[in-house]
């Protein structure tokens, strides 16, 4: 993993210590991972965020699942975000088939 551009919003409250990282999924496709912290004394949550919209938006739905114990992640999936296009010269989010999204969510849970 390396760090990846975190996108800081001043209108949306974020947990202390966020940061960004990428995951390579089994293609070989670059994921954007952002991690929340957390304590994690009743488990890990992984958010997947609905279509258009950044992981980063997901700060204060972290913080609440922080202070009920969770050490929070929210994934870029791809073809969203900063995750890797389909294409270089497409910034829309398409995807050729839906096990790559699958996939890309093995390669952040490993």
């Amino acid at each position: 993993m390396t760090n990846a551009r975190f996108v800081h919003v001043d209108s949306v409250p974020m947990p202390e210590g966020t940061h960004a990282e990428w995951i390579d999924s089994r293609d070989g496709a670059k994921i954007r991972l952002l991690h929340f912290g957390g304590s994690g004394e009743r488990g890990k949550a992984l958010v997947i965020p609905g279509w258009a919209e950044p992981a980063e938006k997901y700060g204060e739905v972290a913080l609440d699942l922080i202070d009920r114990g969770f050490d929070v992640s929210c994934i870029d999936p791809r073809g969203q975000g900063l995750s890797q296009r389909l294409t270089d010269d497409d910034g829309r989010g398409r995807i050729d088939d839906f096990t790559k999204h699958v996939d890309d969510v093995d390669a952040v849970v490993d």
